[in-house]
């Protein structure tokens, strides 16, 4: 009998170790199939006509062009096409502000009106503003300013009397306004044009040579015909007031290098980088996400990964209750998805990153579709390649 119990327990050993060796490993995902079946769908789906591609997993890049700049010539999307990035611009904006911040030139609790001489009698509640607020949708500002502001002086005329029923500092609603106005305080404390701040501190530093607000005339045939929610082709933006918020355009190219200084690849000029993480960092708690320098921080984790891939169709920019996180318990996480979306009438833009996984996505699109879509096939594209 134990001849027997001892052949039979070798039996088992040797068939569950054969199993264990026959069975097959996981086949690994190719980035290629992932994003080429995915972007497909995607655009079939909601009739994108164009759309770049650039995936940075576990430090190696990919790039991807989809389709038509332009469905009436059917020019091909290709490395020079140029798509307006909408609220993308904001990252930038906001990562100027980190690079005065770490040279010891503004600081966060500075008061806006600090940088704004004609506004140092203005309204009571203007004058509770600080640049956090600013660049963290939590000064009390609606999206947009109201129709009749059209010029600089306006714009004095209409915060000199600005009132809102939100308090500052404890509730967060989306603003253009707010980034429109950090990029204005910037501009004033350093005496250059945004543009020049931009060419000299970032675009010049990570080789960006194809970024612009306004677009030079042998570049302009390089732009994407944008195509509004209804698939018509929408007019071009003209900056005008706040191209702080929304007002560039860039390549994928471009954008691939924006990408991989958002995730601190070696090589990432250091002022950069450390100004990268001061912007990713979050300083205000909301419901659902956490609020960085313009950038939105969400936790992963089983929970939260739901959630995560079915977001809401639309992107909610009423009003909603924040907390400010003090500074001993404020940090930056690399773990965290750390992103942003863009828009204009005629495109779609999203960038996420893992900063841990030196991975990341940004999807650029000329037709404008609702904010979830985007979100949705952006994360999926990274969790499903990162895992």
């Amino acid at each position: 009998m134990k001849k027997f119990f001892c052949t039979l327990i070798t039996i088992i050993v040797l068939t569950i170790t054969t199993a264990a060796v026959a069975a097959p490993k996981p086949k690994p995902l190719d980035p290629d199939q992932v994003v080429k079946d995915a972007i497909a769908h995607f655009m079939k789906k909601y009739h994108v006509p164009g759309a770049a591609v650039v995936l940075y997993i576990h430090n190696r890049a990919y790039t991807y062009y989809f389709g038509y700049a332009n469905k009436k010539t059917k020019k091909p999307v290709d490395n020079k096409t140029l798509f307006e990035l909408g609220s993308l611009t904001k990252l930038f904006t906001t990562l100027l502000l980190a690079e005065q911040i770490d040279a010891n030139k503004m600081h966060l609790l500075d008061l806006a009106a600090r940088y704004f001489p004609e506004l140092q009698q203005g309204s009571k509640q203007f004058s509770q503003v600080h640049l956090l607020n600013l660049a963290t949708h939590t000064a009390g500002f609606s999206l947009d300013l109201p129709g009749g502001v059209n010029s600089q002086q306006d714009l004095m005329n209409y915060l000199k009397g600005w009132h809102s029923d939100l308090s500052v500092g404890k509730q967060w609603s989306y603003s253009n306004i707010g980034i429109g106005l950090l990029g204005d305080a910037i501009v004033n404390a350093t005496g250059e044009s945004y543009q020049q701040l931009l060419n000299e501190e970032i675009l010049q530093e990570l080789g960006m040579q194809h970024t612009y607000i306004d677009i030079p005339a042998n570049e302009i045939n390089n732009l994407a015909q944008g195509y509004n929610e209804s698939g018509q082709p929408a007019p071009r933006v003209v900056s005008e007031l706040f191209p702080a918020a929304w007002a560039l355009k860039s390549t994928l190219p471009d954008m691939q290098r924006f990408l991989s200084a958002s995730i601190h690849i070696s090589g990432t000029p250091y002022s950069i980088s450390h100004a990268l993480r001061i912007a990713q960092t979050p300083y205000f708690a909301l419901k659902d996400m956490q609020q960085g320098l313009a950038w939105q921080v969400y936790r992963l984790n089983p929970k939260t990964m739901n959630d995560l891939l079915n977001p809401p169709t639309t992107f909610d920019i009423s009003a909603q209750p924040a907390r400010f996180i003090i500074k001993i318990k404020r940090q930056y996480n690399g773990k965290d998805l750390i992103d942003k979306t863009g828009a204009t009438d005629g495109f779609r833009a999203y960038l996420a990153v893992i900063p841990a996984k030196k991975s990341g996505i940004i999807i650029l699109a000329n037709r404008y579709v609702a904010n979830g879509p985007v979100v949705k096939v952006g994360r999926e594209i990274l969790f499903k390649l990162v895992k």
